[in-house]
């Protein structure tokens, strides 16, 4: 049940923000740091797999499982430090924030491979279809009806919400 309710947060939240990165760039810190918005997009994506790994961990602690809790972190921090040397010097902070989506991404993967703990990797990727389908709703309608963004925050949550199963 935490998989599936911290989806239904996060994954409208970072549909949201990816919208409007530059809205929220320009309206907190103004024109000068609107190339910021880029790197907003992917450290948002990267918040769903930090929701996900918090709920891992308490997963594995409540099983007796801690034991793969430092396998994650470090496979974790390996790949993050190896895209960092490589994507930072050609893309610089665009580079470290792709680097950090893709290391926090590989967290849920390497779970799957792990016999031991691939029954929660499986909850984790189920529980994120439904939220993704109704944040694609949400975006469509936000970006074919070029909606501002209060309006479109107050429509897209009713649509995200309205798409999503009453179970």
């Amino acid at each position: 049940l935490s998989f599936k309710y911290q989806t239904m947060l996060i994954i409208p939240i970072a549909a949201e923000i990816t919208l409007f990165s530059n809205s929220i760039i320009l309206l907190i810190f103004g024109r000068e740091f609107v190339a910021s918005s880029v790197p907003l997009i992917f450290l948002i994506w990267s918040e769903v797999f930090i929701f996900f790994g918090i709920v891992n961990r308490c997963i594995l602690i409540a099983s007796n499982k801690q034991r793969l809790d430092p396998v994650f972190s470090g496979v974790c921090a390996l790949i993050n430090v190896v895209l960092n040397l490589v994507l930072i010097p050609r893309y610089s902070f665009v580079g470290a924030a792709v680097a950090t989506l893709i290391s926090y991404a590989a967290i849920p993967i390497v779970g799957y491979l792990i016999q031991t703990s691939r029954e929660y990797a499986q909850c984790m990727f189920q529980n994120m279809a439904r939220p993704i389908f109704a944040s694609g709703g949400m975006a469509c309608i936000v970006y074919f009806f070029h909606l501002p963004f209060g309006l479109s925050l107050i429509i897209s949550s009713v649509q995200f919400h309205s798409s999503l199963p009453t179970q």
